[in-house]
Parts: C-alpha cells; sequence; structure tokens
C-alpha cells in the first residue's frame, strides 16, 4: 500500500504536558530531524511562558490573529500566561516576534480520557499583527493498524477525526515540546502532534489531530 510522505516540524526543547502516554523526560527534541534554515517554515511558532520564555509546545500560524495548537497544550491556561514567538527557527537566544495572547478557545469536545478526541485551539493574538526549528519527513501510517495497536495495547479508541504518522522501525518523529506542531503533506496542514506510546517508538505511530475534520470549528471559531 502506498502512503503519503508527511512533514513534521519541532522546535526542538523542553517538554510538553498532558500525554495520556508520555515521552521519555531524558528527551526533549524532534528523534533524527534536521535543522530547518532561517525563514524556510515561517508559520511554525513557539509557545511560550511570558516569565521565563520557556517553550512548551508548538504551533502553527493560521491567519493574521490566530494559531492553531493542541488543545491539551493550553488547557486550563489563563491567555495571560501564554505569549506566542514567531519570526526565527531559534529559540534559545531570545529571539523572535513575540504577541501576547487575547483569547483561548479549545474545542468544546476535547477529551483526554477518550484518546484525546478532539485535540485542537485556537489562540488569539494581541497587539499589531504578527534551540532550532527542525523537520523530518515520516509516513501517513495505515489507520487500520495504528487503530488496532493503540486498541490492543492500551485500549485507546484511534478514530477518524485523527490521523498517524511514523517511519517503518521507528526512529523518527516527535517528542518532547512537539505538542501542537504541524504535520504537513504536500504543503498543507495536515495534522497537530497529539500523542504517542513514546518518542518515535517502532511499531507505534504518533496520532495526529486530524485538521480536515475541524474547518467547520475552526472558521466558526476564529471570528
Amino acid at each position: 500500500m502506498w502512503l503519503p510522505s508527511a512533514i513534521l516540524f519541532s522546535l526542538s526543547i523542553a517538554t510538553c504536558r498532558g500525554y495520556t502516554l508520555p515521552f521519555p523526560s531524558s528527551l526533549g527534541r524532534i528523534i533524527n530531524g534536521e535543522t530547518v534554515e532561517p525563514g524556510e517554515i515561517p508559520y511554525q511558532v513557539s509557545l511560550q511562558r511570558p516569565m521565563d520564555r520557556f517553550h512548551f509546545c508548538g504551533g502553527s500560524v493560521i491567519s493574521e490573529t490566530y494559531v492553531i495548537t493542541a488543545a491539551h497544550c493550553v488547557l486550563g491556561r489563563l491567555a495571560k500566561s501564554v505569549i506566542v514567538v514567531a519570526g526565527t527557527n531559534d529559540i534559545t537566544e531570545g529571539q523572535g516576534i513575540i504577541r501576547n495572547v487575547r483569547r483561548i478557545n479549545t474545542h468544546e469536545g476535547y477529551d483526554p480520557r477518550d484518546a484525546y478526541r478532539n485535540d485542537i485551539a485556537l489562540l488569539k493574538e494581541g497587539g499589531q499583527s504578527p534551540k532550532l526549528l527542525q523537520r523530518a519527513t515520516i509516513e501517513i501510517s495505515d489507520q487500520e493498524y495504528c487503530t488496532a495497536i493503540y486498541h490492543e495495547t492500551f485500549n485507546m479508541e484511534v478514530d477518524d477525526s485523527q490521523v498517524c504518522a511514523d517511519v517503518p522501525g521507528g526512529g523518527k518523529g516527535s517528542c518532547h515540546g512537539d505538542s501542537g506542531g504541524p504535520l504537513t503533506v504536500n504543503g498543507e496542514l495536515t495534522g497537530l502532534v497529539s500523542w504517542a506510546n513514546g518518542c518515535a517508538r517502532e511499531g507505534y505511530p504518533t496520532v495526529y489531530t486530524r485538521v480536515s475534520q475541524f474547518l467547520d470549528w475552526i472558521e466558526k471559531t476564529a471570528v
């Protein structure tokens, strides 16, 4: 079966919270990625804490005023406790364009107890319009296999609102700090990093929120 290639973009620093199946604490970056040239991925942003510029998740710019990310990245956070940093592929030097967050909208159906369904959120940036970014080329996984392995191993029910991706043999993919970051296919935003069993572990694809399933919600919410 032919499976399309996808590209995972990741800001390779720090950790993220909220995984049902947590990544090992000793790892803190995209697995076996390659560094992106400055300005190559302009829509990738870093979500950080304003007090210490600690990167905790990624996101993508979808309009002049909105960023899309995973719901588990921002659930329970106040808008004033998050800043969006764009315009740089190096977050270790305090660089980039900083924007405050005016409002956080998490999907009303988000449920971390049910395989992280509806793991999607929109952040409205305030103010004026708006370690190294990496990427890895991976493959969209067989959906039936992904559904079966997580059901059999963890009783987690992956469904059509989610898409899985990895590489045969493992060893390449998402890890700490990558949640909410973009998965693209042919240059189009396809998924948001949601959860996985470990970091790029063989036989266990990463599960992404399938963005195409939420276009109506995005259009309704981004107003």
